[in-house]
């Protein structure tokens, strides 16, 4: 329990069967109390990966970031959207309260999204 694994790739190609990586990197921290991962360098090819480029296409829906809207609400910054077991949440940083900057992580914000007002608080 715990455990993460984190893959960072500078490129990737499909050879048929599976991804082949170009300088992979895989970061695998054991549990939650590692503070530095375990580095493995070199890694071109995680077979756990065997979605094919048609399957990701089909799953892919590009956003239309011209009709963005912007968050209004001026709680954070550097925020994040997270999924929780109940939804979606906002997450960042606090600018200010009463007028003085405090740069600490919020709590997560319930949120939610239309086409027609873009990402609203819950």
């Amino acid at each position: 329990p715990g455990a993460q694994r984190q893959f960072l790739a500078d490129g990737a190609a499909w050879t048929g069967s599976n991804w082949r990586f170009t300088n992979g990197n895989e970061y695998v921290f054991r549990n939650h109390q590692d503070r530095e991962p375990l580095w493995l360098p070199g890694v071109e090819i995680l077979k756990e990966l065997n979605e094919t480029p048609d399957i990701i296409r089909s799953e892919l829906r590009i956003a239309d970031f011209n009709r963005a809207k912007a968050f209004e609400d001026p709680l954070v910054y550097a925020a994040r959207i997270i999924q929780g077991k109940d939804g979606w949440y906002l997450i960042g940083f606090v600018n200010e309260v009463d007028g003085q900057f405090v740069g600490e992580l919020c709590d997560p914000v319930p949120v939610s999204a239309t086409v027609e007002a873009g990402l609203v608080r819950r």
